[in-house]
């Protein structure tokens, strides 16, 4: 039996529902805000990274406990420190993510400016610092889950407080 993971409600989630392509025998959906995120992550065992799943790219703001987490939950994760590109320009960053089919993660809006720009990108997720660390850990597990890589091209997403039921 495959089970797809679904946290919170977003369009995300109202996208993977609705959608004629995914096939799975079942849907959880964790919604109270209580359970953090290793609880949430055993109810559905994590699928094992691949070519084939999101992988991130997250910049040096976001702090290390998301890499760490996200690692745990066994998705390619880098950051720029870790590629030797920390000093290096936008362009540079946004090239490195694009030929490894990682997806930017970052807390910069100039960055997130930069790559509105750009026609070629594997996808962006725009993570403001003052969103709680949990709750940047559940988006980018159901973005993890529900989209492929070649669905996120192109794509910025902004992840935002929802309607507090995460």
């Amino acid at each position: 039996m495959e089970c797809l993971l679904l946290i919170g409600r977003s369009i995300s989630i109202t996208r993977a529902i609705n959608s004629n392509d995914i096939n799975f025998d079942c849907i959880r959906i964790a919604l109270s805000p209580t359970r953090d995120i290793p609880h949430c992550v055993n109810v559905a065992s994590p699928s094992p990274a691949s070519p084939q799943r999101l992988g991130f790219y997250l910049d040096d703001s976001l702090p290390p406990v998301v890499i760490a987490s996200l690692r745990a939950y066994g998705i390619r994760v880098t950051r720029p420190t870790e590629a030797k590109l920390q000093d290096q320009s936008d362009a540079t960053q946004l090239l490195f993510a694009y030929r490894h089919q990682l997806v930017v993660v970052t807390a910069d809006a100039a960055f997130v400016k930069f790559a509105i720009e750009q026609k070629m990108h594997s996808g962006l997720i725009y993570s403001p610092m003052e969103l709680p660390i949990r709750r940047v850990l559940r988006q980018l597990l159901l973005l993890y889950e529900v989209f492929q890589p070649q669905e996120f091209k192109g794509v910025i997403e902004i992840l935002d407080w929802g309607r507090g039921i995460l």
